[in-house]
Parts: C-alpha cells; structure tokens; sequence
C-alpha cells in the first residue's frame, strides 16, 4: 500500500473521529506549549541580560554630579584610578544654567577665514527619531558643548561596534589628545553646508551664534559618525565635542563606566567614600539587571521543577491515552488487515495520525506564546527588552517540534510491538 493512501487514510480517521482526534490535539499542543514557554522565555531572559551587559554597554555607568570645588580636579583623577571603572566621560551639567543651549534659529562657522551659515533646526534633515525639541537644541545646538575628561570610554566604542558592525565611529581624522580641539560629528557639519571634510579637518574652527557672539573656538581634529550620538550614555549628548581646561562651570555631570554591573554596587561605595557621600548618584541598568538576574534564578530552580513535572505529566497523559485509543481499535485493526495492510502500514498510519495534529500543535502553541510574552515581556524585562529574534524561534520550533515528534515515534513503535503480539489478523 503506498504512502499516499497511507496519508489520506490518516485525514479520513482524524475527520471521521473528530472527538479522539481533538483530544489528541489538545494534548500535543499542551506539551508544545510547555516547551515553548520555557524556552521562549529562557532565552527572551538570557537575551535581555546581554543587550544589557553587551548591547547596551555604554549604560552601564555609574552617573553622578560633581560640585565645584578646589579638589575638584583631583578627586576626578581618583575617581578614573578605581579598578571598577573603564573610563570616566564628564561632561558640563545639564543643569548648569550657563552650559544650556539658547533658543537661536540660526549659527554660523568661520573656517580659515571662510564663512559658513548655518541652517535652522527647522530646516535640518533630521535623523527620524522621536526626539523632544529640548533633545534636539542639546543634540544639534553648539551651545551645548561637552568638557571631557576621558574622551570617549571604550564601553562606547563597543556598543557602537555592535550596533553598527563598524570598528570605529571615528570616520576622518583623530580623537583630541590636547586642550582646546574639537571633534564634531558629519550631520552638525552638514549642517552648515560643509560636504567636503578634508577642507575643514585640522584647521581652526569657530561657532558663533547669530548675534555675531563667538560660542567656541578650536582645531578640528576629527569627524565622528553622527550615529555614535544615537547609543545609550549619548542620548543627551551634542554633536560637538571639545577637550578644553576651563572649569569655571558650577558642576559637571560624571558618566564612570563600570567593568561590570556586579560591580555597580561596591563602585557606588567607593565613589561616596571619596566624595564624602557628597555627590548625587544613580545606576544606569543596574535596577533592571538585578531585576533580570533574579528573574533567571527563578528559572534555574523553581521554574525549570515546575515546567519538567508539567512536561513529564503531559507526555504520561498522552501516551496513556493513545494506548488506550490504539486498544479500543483493535477491531478496525483486524478489518484493515482483511483489505491487505500489514503490521507495518498500520503503524504507519497510526503514526500519521499523531503527526498531523502534532506539527500544528508546534505552529499554534509558537506564535501564542510569543504573543503572550511578549505582551507580559513589558512587566517582566523592560518595554524594549524582550529579545527574541527569527531565528531563535525557529530553534524553538525546531525543540519543540522533535519533543512531539519522538513522542509520536515512540507510540508508533510501541502500538507495532503491541500489534505484533497480539497477531491481530483478520478473523480477529
């Protein structure tokens, strides 16, 4: 008897016993969906926990405010020494009044004697990015510009790496090793006509604002991609960057990037020693990583327990009920010999029956746990940190689909050894 009988037998029993055949249904997707949720969410879980560790690596910084202070200087070269630190960024404060930007509609740069205007913000073709306007005055404004301690630690660089599959953000020139130059990004160059960079690298720049005021001074030494300004810790960061000596600014803002967030506590205790416990402070991500961690801890013990005897409970059910559904049939077995199918085509089809309702079951039990994590994901990871690519749910499908598949070869080959003794025969 060929295959395709076989199969098309298979659709008939499944529609002729409707009852039976949604059972068995029901139980297939009940152990595809306990495999899909834990690994769904086993892997949404391991994944948030390295966007934040990796992905998002230029957040996981210690932030504070510095006060002006004669020790100031100091105590930033012996905050930069800690060894739970890679880098230090720091930057004027966004809430010193004197470092903000104004609400100008147009700027223009002098370059070796060369005019360049500059267009309103409203006339920019800005990046399409669902910024504020106060975002966009402190991102595009050159009124707004960064003092730097360290100029741009290495958690940036790897994030920008991964995130763009570039080595570098750096796309002409050098970063500022000296006091008094500038780095600027090719979008803020844009801005004021200059398309052709190799003009106005290494040269003198200046900013002034409309009313003719110079706002900054200094060699431009390099050209950043403006994506760079896109990552995490430069959310609120402008386009332009000078390494400059004057500290006359009442505060500056302290980005302290951390080794690690396992060492954001113990950092946290360092930093307020040497401060005196004098500096306001904050964890970007540590919140969320703890929260992630015991998350995972949950699932290593109590959850993994709880879905193995779920899982284990199901498939018992299952074969249980196949078994006893393959016994009751034992007459339409001997009929089905009459018509000349062997031991072996019955098995077959027996097989084709669970397969059938199994692979749908997979499908079905995929796309609403998906759903329904993703949905619970904004409580449990964070609104944008449910990760779960293409192509980890098709290794889910691929887990879930050969758990059901091995149930089912198992039932087929044990109702084949339960045929074979029982030598059902026609006259049965």
């Amino acid at each position: 008897m060929k295959k395709k009988n076989i199969i098309q037998l298979a659709l008939r029993n499944i529609t002729r016993r409707m009852n039976k055949s949604t059972h068995v249904f029901f139980c297939f997707l009940f152990i595809a969906f306990i495999c899909a949720t834990f690994a769904i969410y086993s892997i949404g879980l391991s994944n948030s926990i390295d966007e934040i560790t990796e992905g998002r690596k230029s957040e996981n910084h210690l932030f504070f405010t510095l006060p002006s202070s004669d020790e100031r200087e100091a105590l930033l070269g012996d905050i930069s020494m800690l060894p739970h630190f890679t880098g230090l960024r720091v930057a004027i404060s966004e809430h010193d009044e004197e470092s903000l930007a104004r609400s100008f509609t147009s700027t223009y740069i002098v370059v070796n004697n060369t005019f360049y205007q500059g267009k309103s913000l409203s006339e920019m073709d800005l990046p399409d990015t669902a910024l504020t306007q106060r975002e966009i005055m402190m991102r595009f404004d050159v009124e707004y510009v960064s003092l730097n301690f360290d100029f741009v630690s290495e958690n940036e660089i790897v994030e920008y790496s991964r995130k763009y599959n570039n080595s570098t953000p750096l796309l002409y020139g050098r970063y500022p090793i000296a006091s008094g130059e500038i780095i600027a990004s090719d979008l803020i160059l844009q801005r004021y006509g200059i398309t052709d960079f190799a003009k106005v690298l290494n040269q003198e720049i200046s900013f002034y604002s409309d009313d003719n005021e110079m706002i900054v001074t200094g060699l431009l030494c390099g050209i950043m991609d403006s994506r760079f300004f896109d990552i995490g810790s430069r959310t609120l960061s402008p386009q332009i960057i000078i390494s400059s000596d004057n500290h006359h600014y009442s505060s500056k803002d302290v980005f302290a990037f951390l080794t690690s967030l396992d060492v954001a506590e113990s950092a946290q205790e360092d930093v307020a020693n040497l401060t005196n416990g004098s500096v306001f402070y904050r964890v970007t991500n540590f919140v969320l990583y703890k929260n992630l961690q015991i998350q995972m801890g949950i699932r290593n013990s109590v959850l993994s327990l709880i879905y193995a005897i779920l899982l284990i409970t199901g498939l018992i059910y299952l074969v249980f009920f196949i078994s006893a559904y393959v016994i009751e049939r034992k007459r339409h077995f001997g009929l089905l010999h009459a018509i000349g199918m062997t031991n072996k085509h019955i098995t077959l089809l027996l097989l084709f029956e669970m397969l059938l309702p199994a692979i749908f079951s997979v499908i079905l039990a995929i796309a609403f746990t998906y759903g329904l994590l993703s949905l619970v994901g904004t409580t449990l990871f964070n609104t944008n940190l449910f990760i779960i690519t293409a192509k980890d749910l098709l290794f889910v499908g691929f887990i879930t689909l050969s758990v059901n598949m091995l149930t089912c070869f198992t039932i087929a080959i044990g109702s084949w050894v339960w045929i074979k003794k029982k030598k059902i025969n026609e006259l049965q």
